[in-house]
């Protein structure tokens, strides 16, 4: 490893031969040496073999440009200093870290041949966190978003608690995911507004007392639900064969959400099948009291329906030869 300033001077034969050979060591060396050469030209190279560094004089002759940086050990390339480039054919870098496919115009992240214009591939099962980890990560000011895949499914999400997902066509916000819960639609920002919550399921009608408890016999007891946001709707048919005691009003019990407690949210249930009541006792329909977890059976006031039907039910009033009255029934009501 040497430098040479490259000018040969006058001088005897022998010492001529040795200053051009010191000077065409030092250029097939390329000017190697821990400082830069004192005598430098323009495009010249020069190896700085502190850093392992491979430098280019520039047009000018009054600075060096790095080229790139030698891993000595392993014997590559280390690091490669570009402002630009321009790849023709396919690109690998380490195997499968990044995969240009020129053929197919597609490039692959974690893969060796990737199936898409875009294919990231990551054999770790990634959860949402609160650093936005996943196997496509995509980071903005301050906040992040992220694909993430495991065994429980994809999950598309972002790691900031006041943003929200948006989803348009055309340049034009159709569906929202509200920071705070709920889904919203075609530009309705209003939290009030957002659809939060979808499910379906069965329930057990249960007759009761408000009073003193009866000795009851169902023979049926079957409910089905379908709640969509605070909305609730309810289906059932409940019957007995056998009914002794108890005090207060008839109920039926076991609605699957409390009602709401806003003043005058009151629910409405109808029959639509009703038989072997007590006679001029048959319920009509029934309310859902706000706050209320059942409803309760209203007959009418009298036999003359104009009076109204606004009487709770009794005891009494759910007898007939075997006690084996019968309800089918639906409502809908606000939960809580």
């Amino acid at each position: 490893m040497s430098q040479h300033d490259l000018e040969i001077a006058n001088q005897g034969f022998s010492a001529f031969r040795a200053d051009l050979n010191n000077a065409l060591q030092a250029l097939g060396g390329l000017q190697s040496g821990d400082n830069a050469p004192t005598t430098t030209y323009a495009n010249m190279f020069w190896y700085e073999t502190d850093t392992n560094k491979l430098y280019i004089r520039n047009e000018d002759n009054d600075a060096w440009i790095e080229i790139l940086t030698l891993d000595q050990v392993n014997d590559k390339i280390a690091a490669l200093t570009v402002s630009a480039a321009t790849v023709e054919g396919d690109l690998t870098v380490d195997t499968d870290t990044l995969v240009v496919d020129s053929t197919n115009d597609r490039v692959g992240v974690g893969v060796v041949a990737p199936n898409g214009k875009l294919h990231v591939k990551d054999q770790t099962d990634i959860a949402m966190s609160n650093s936005a980890n996943g196997q496509f990560v995509i980071e903005g000011n301050g906040y992040s978003g992220a694909i993430a895949l495991n065994a429980t499914g994809m999950q598309i999400y972002q790691n900031s608690a006041a943003r929200n997902i948006i989803f348009g066509n055309n340049e034009t916000e159709q569906m929202r995911i509200q920071s705070g819960g709920g889904i919203s639609f075609n530009g309705d920002t209003a939290a009030a507004n957002a659809l939060d919550d979808y499910e379906e399921g069965g329930w057990v009608p249960t007759y009761g007392m408000t009073g003193t408890a009866a000795t009851i016999t169902h023979i049926q007891q079957a409910g089905f639900y379908r709640k969509i946001g605070s909305t609730v709707w309810i289906w059932g048919r409940i019957s007995t064969n056998s009914w002794s005691g108890g005090s207060g009003n008839v109920v039926v019990n076991g609605l699957p959400f409390t009602a709401s407690s806003a003043s005058a949210y009151f629910g409405s249930v109808h029959f639509s099948y009703v038989n072997a009541f007590g006679t001029n006792s048959f319920p009509s329909c029934a309310y859902i009291a706000t706050g209320g977890d059942r409803f309760q059976p209203i007959k009418l006031a009298s036999s003359d329906g104009r009076s109204g039907a606004n009487t709770p039910m009794f005891t009494s009033d759910m007898s007939n030869i075997n006690f084996a009255n019968d309800l089918i029934f639906a409502g809908s009501y606000i939960a809580s």
